[in-house]
Parts: structure tokens; C-alpha cells; sequence
């Protein structure tokens, strides 16, 4: 839920910018939206293929982490960071659902 918030943040603040950069923009909605639907699915325990959400939601995160790494701001850097862990997060999960 932390990397939902925080890309959502980040995509206000770039949005606001005269210069706001569309790649990170882009990367971060994204990010927000899967990284939620995840959640959502996971904690509901709905009948969804779990292992494809948890991969698509890494594969996000990482896209995200790097698209705001190119940038040299504190907020960009925060969000690069927050993304990180939640890769690892769903990689674990995904770990967990492989070996069931």
C-alpha cells in the first residue's frame, strides 16, 4: 500500500511541475494501479491467478524504480526506493506461491 501512496504522491508532484516529466508520470500510475490491484486481490483472496498479478506487480515496481532513478530529485529518489522494496516484496510472495 506504501508504494501505491507514494507513486500516486510523486504523480501530483510531477504533474504540477511546469516540466513534469511523462516517463516517470506514466511509470508511477501504473505502478499505483497494479501495486493496488495486487493488494486488493491478495487480501480479499479472490479467485485470481495470484502468481501472473504478483509477477506483473514485480515487473511494475521495477519499470517504476528505474524511471524515477533517472531523475536527481528527493522525491524521485523516494519513490525509486519504495518501488525497490515492493519488488522484493512481490518477489517473495511470488516465492511463496511457487513452492505451494
Amino acid at each position: 500500500m506504501k508504494c501505491w501512496l507514494i507513486c500516486e504522491a510523486l504523480v501530483r508532484v510531477e504533474v504540477q511541475k511546469v516540466d513534469g516529466n511523462e516517463l516517470i508520470i506514466e511509470a508511477c500510475q501504473t505502478c499505483s494501479s497494479i501495486c493496488l490491484s495486487t493488494a486488493g486481490a491478495y487480501i480479499s483472496k479472490k479467485n485470481v491467478p495470484m502468481q501472473s498479478m504478483l509477477l506483473l506487480a514485480y515487473m511494475t515496481c521495477i519499470n517504476c524504480m528505474r524511471e524515477c532513478g533517472s531523475a536527481s530529485d528527493e522525491n524521485s529518489s523516494y519513490c525509486m526506493t519504495v518501488c525497490e522494496t515492493a519488488s522484493r516484496v512481490f518477489m517473495d510472495f511470488m516465492k511463496q506461491y511457487s513452492l505451494n
